[in-house]
């Protein structure tokens, strides 16, 4: 029963990193083209 439960949180977590990327990055673009605006 452990077992299940720790795949579980495991994959939850992967999932919760690969979001996160996503955000990370769409911040990243932000960020690139409020500096270009500022220039």
């Amino acid at each position: 029963a452990l077992k299940g439960t720790n795949e579980s949180l495991e994959r939850q977590m992967r999932e919760m990193e690969d979001a996160f990327g996503v955000e990370a990055a769409n911040c990243q673009d932000n960020i690139a083209r409020l500096q270009e605006e500022i220039q």
